[in-house]
């Protein structure tokens, strides 16, 4: 079990990370998402030990890394969204180097090299120089050093970085299999990758984690939301919302883009079953508004992320 607590992460004014709280447990196929710059990699890099934190504590089965950092790098994998090779290397050559780097035992290193490359479906290109590989093959050879020494859990950013859609086929198969015997982080900005991959989503942004839930959790919750458009005639839109917040069943009120300026929209959120359309037709009476429009809005998965991130 690998346990974030408050987490933060400084650079001059730059707050980065603002105290990230998570558990992943044992088995989790976890991703990140979220927009370029919501923390997903300064999260991956404080938690491989490449990164300290400013601020909080990172434990991993009861380890503190902040006390014993070398202990639990040997049970942590990490795929950088950069994927460093060696591209003058053989295939063969550069795991076996990874290996030993990694304090795999001389004597277990072609059995380790040679289980990676079954894998990964590299096996029959270990003599090959990996400068001479493709995009796909690459991110493959960058997993399989990944894998070298049995990790408990791994972290891979940005997973299909550069790749188009037929290389990531290769590279989409290989995480699936891996999520089956390990714990695995992803973080990526592309949301059919993260449900694609992940059975929890880490939606971040600004720095912070602004949902921690399932997909089926999200939709759920979306569920328990009333939610409508409201377009009127009459008052300004400072007036109609400040009138709207004001009723029992609205828990939020902003104010949306009309066809034409005489028009008042606004998107209201309340608990759903508060008869918010009645509610609202009676209120727009009373004030001796003219009703334009008024209808039920429900958000998609594409919409709920992008109210949490804007993206």
């Amino acid at each position: 079990m690998l346990e974030l607590k408050e987490l933060s992460k400084t650079y001059g004014k730059v707050n980065a990370l603002k105290d990230v709280s998570l558990t992943i447990n044992e088995g989790e196929s976890v991703v990140f998402v979220g927009p370029e710059g919501s923390g997903k990699s300064t999260v991956f890099r404080i938690a491989t030990a490449l990164t300290p934190p400013t601020g909080g504590t990172i434990v991993l089965d009861g380890k503190d890394l902040s006390n014993d950092s070398v202990a639990i790098r040997e049970d942590i994998g990490f795929l950088p969204q950069t994927n460093p090779l060696y591209d003058e290397m053989l295939l063969y050559d550069y795991l076996r180097y990874v290996a030993r780097l990694k304090g795999i035992a001389r004597s277990h290193v072609r059995g380790s090299v040679k289980a990676v490359g079954e894998l990964t479906g590299l096996i029959e290109q270990m003599n090959m120089v990996i400068g001479d590989m493709d995009k796909s093959m690459k991110r493959l050879v960058g997993l399989s050093q990944t894998l070298l020494g049995e990790p408990k859990i791994l972290f891979v950013d940005a997973p299909y970085e550069g790749l188009d859609e037929e290389e990531i086929v290769p590279v989409k198969r290989l995480l699936q299999s891996i999520a089956k015997k390990h714990t695995l982080c992803i973080a990526t900005e592309n949301l059919d990758t993260a449900t694609a991959l992940g059975q929890r989503l880490i939606v971040m942004n600004h720095g912070q984690v602004v949902s921690d839930a399932s997909v089926d959790e999200l939709l759920a919750q979306e569920a328990q939301v009333a939610r409508f458009i409201l377009v009127v005639k009459g008052p300004k839109p400072e007036e109609a919302t400040e009138v709207v917040q004001k009723l029992k069943v609205v828990e939020q009120a902003e104010r949306i883009t009309t066809r034409k300026p005489e028009m008042t929209g606004l998107e209201i959120t309340g608990k759903a079953g508060g008869n918010m359309k009645q509610v609202l037709k009676d209120m727009v009476a009373e004030q001796e508004w003219e009703l334009v429009r008024i209808g039920r809005k429900t958000l998609d998965l594409r919409g709920i992320y992008a109210r949490l991130t804007g993206a």
